[in-house]
């Protein structure tokens, strides 16, 4: 916003308006102060004993709330200190009390504490009597600290009351102070336009500012939600609203831990930083949003001159995703180096042992072993050598890192097809749900890489409804094909760190079978890694492996007895 300055036209002339405002200011302030002067002498004394008596209440509020505080974690064994530091809190405030007992002989406060230090004893001595009873000394406790902090109330209201008694012998010298004030009026009005004047072009510039503070504050990629003292919310930033997945409109004034089920247990947390005002952080916290685990750090900070918490929230999911990603990726070469060094070994093995079998089949024709046991013998040796060999091709394709040749691809034609396969190979038990889209679905692929990798997951799919299941469950069940398309925004990717700015074909792959818990849930893509018996257990690593050098990539979700879901991200590009 361009603006001009009003009053910025003539130096000369500002420059006597200031001396005589300034002039004008002096000479007022010169005869208030000597009226002042006359009303100190009454107001010093006042000052002294009230501000005694009023940091006497206050140190004896804060101490008596921290000795509740204290003795409450020491019963919840949220604290590794013992009944003394309570004590050492009593003891700390002694000379409070004694302030308190010079001001007012008569005061109940001196008494509670002690009731109130009883009460404590008592829940302490009776904790392992089962024969007291627990509920009535626990409503004895409430009720003496209740007591203990009306009486520093009533202390605080004492300690105004004082101070009343000698304001009101100095309210005729503020009587001629405001009759002072108002004949200088006149004269302090013309400086008191112009600076209004001023002060509009700076509201001015100073609205500019602020609607640049709350773009800036609504362009940062953290959560920003502030909170009073009983976390009931009052307003938030627009990546707060993305983030946790609510409307500002839609909580505000509620209570903030209980806006996920995930906030509640830091509860305790929350309420340590409103009573003790003091910042906290808590790192690497896993929350659940909209169903998906994520991994978040947050800072508790107490705002000043106001009774509010800012709670910053920074999703760090994504970081924490790339770690593992490279500890994957680490995990993958490894294996593909030990795999090459053994399909290199067996390979050898096996056509030494092919060799032999052809000369051992050679014997049997030449009629030296007319009884067949022999050939028997060969075709058994060749089914386990054709097995193994079948075994160590899939290993070798897993290893060699083979390039995807990309062509179109109709990727609903090759699914059509796909399910026509599984049908003929699934258990008959196993039922397939498909829903397609009615037209081609054209992405750049290599057609038979692809094709492998949706089959290895829709196989798992299948074991995950048979022969994987207990033998007391029911056999078989359904898997769900569907197709979905999406386009990728700034919020999306914050949530799926491994989609890039682009539109995505999404395969989702559901089953209800066995399911699996969250530590087997990040292991499926391990190679070896397997909880069926007599697997492999690379089909899965196979198909991460394809699908990722497509530039897509796999999301899992997964519960223990209801089944699993794989979602299958492919870029929509040819």
């Amino acid at each position: 916003m361009a603006m001009k300055d009003p009053d910025i036209v003539d130096g000369g002339a500002n420059e006597y308006l200031i001396r005589r405002h300034l002039l004008t200011i002096v000479v007022s302030f010169l005869l208030v102060l000597t009226l002042n002067l006359a009303a100190y002498l009454s107001i010093v004394g006042m000052h002294k004993g009230y501000g005694s008596i009023r940091n006497a209440a206050d140190g004896l509020s804060s101490k008596m709330i921290n000795a509740n505080l204290l003795f409450r974690e020491i019963r919840a064994d949220a604290s590794g200190k013992d009944l003394n530091a309570v004590w050492e809190v009593f003891d700390s405030a002694r000379r409070d009390l004694d302030t308190v007992s010079n001001f007012d002989p008569s005061s109940q406060i001196i008494p509670r504490v002690e009731a109130y230090k009883t009460a404590i004893l008592e829940i302490v001595s009776s904790a392992n009597n089962p024969v007291v009873d627990k509920e009535k000394l626990e409503t004895a406790y409430e009720a003496r600290y209740s007591e203990l902090s009306d009486s520093v109330k009533q202390l605080s209201a004492s300690a105004e009351a004082y101070a009343e008694k000698y304001v009101r012998g100095s309210r005729i010298a503020f009587i001629l102070l405001m009759v002072l004030i108002a004949a200088s009026f006149l004269s302090i009005f013309l400086m008191s336009r112009n600076f209004i004047r001023r002060m509009s072009f700076s509201n001015c510039l100073l609205e500019d500012e602020l609607d640049r503070s709350r773009t800036l504050v609504n362009s940062v990629d953290k959560a920003l939600v502030c909170v009073d003292s009983s976390l009931a919310v009052s307003r938030c930033n627009r990546f707060a609203e993305k983030l946790l997945l609510f409307e500002l409109g839609s909580i505000l004034g509620k209570n903030f831990i209980e806006i996920s089920p995930s906030f509640k247990r830091l509860s305790l947390d929350f309420i340590k930083v409103v009573q003790l005002r003091k910042e906290l952080i808590i790192e690497k916290e896993k929350i659940n949003l909209g169903g998906v685990e994520r991994t978040i750090n947050i800072k508790l900070l107490p705002l000043e001159k106001t009774s509010e918490i800012l709670v910053m929230i920074d999703d760090v999911t994504g970081s924490e995703f790339m770690v593992d990603e490279a500890m994957h990726e680490e995990k993958i070469s490894s294996f593909k180096t030990l795999i090459r060094g053994l399909v290199k070994n067996f390979s050898g093995i096996l056509s030494e042992l092919i060799d032999a079998i052809n000369i051992m089949e050679l014997t049997e024709k030449s009629g030296k072993h007319g009884d067949g046991t022999l050939r028997h013998n060969i075709r058994l040796v060749e089914q386990l050598t054709e097995k193994a060999y079948s075994t160590i091709q899939r290993l070798n394709e897993f290893s060699l890192d083979r390039t995807c040749r990309l062509h179109p691809v109709d990727l609903r034609e090759l699914l059509v097809k796909l399910l026509e396969r599984c049908n003929n190979i699934f258990d008959d038990d196993v039922e397939l749900s498909v829903s397609l889209p009615e037209s081609p679905i054209f992405i750049s692929a290599d057609k038979d890489l692809l094709e492998l990798a949706i089959y290895k997951i829709c196989e798992n799919a299948a074991h995950a409804t048979t022969v994987m299941r207990q033998p007391n469950e029911k056999w078989g069940g359904m898997i769900e094909l569907g197709m979905d398309k999406i386009f990728t925004d700034r919020n999306y990717r914050q949530i799926h760190p491994l989609a890039v700015e682009s539109s995505y074909w999404i395969l989702s792959i559901s089953d209800n079978g066995v399911g699996m818990d969250l530590p087997v849930l990040r292991k499926i893509f391990d190679p070896f890694f397997t909880t069926e018996k007599n697997a492999a257990g690379i089909g899965l690593s196979i198909a991460f492996e394809i699908i990722r050098s497509h530039r897509g990539f796999i999301e899992t979700y997964s519960q223990k007895g209801q089944g699993s879901r794989f979602l299958i991200f492919l870029p929509d590009s040819i």
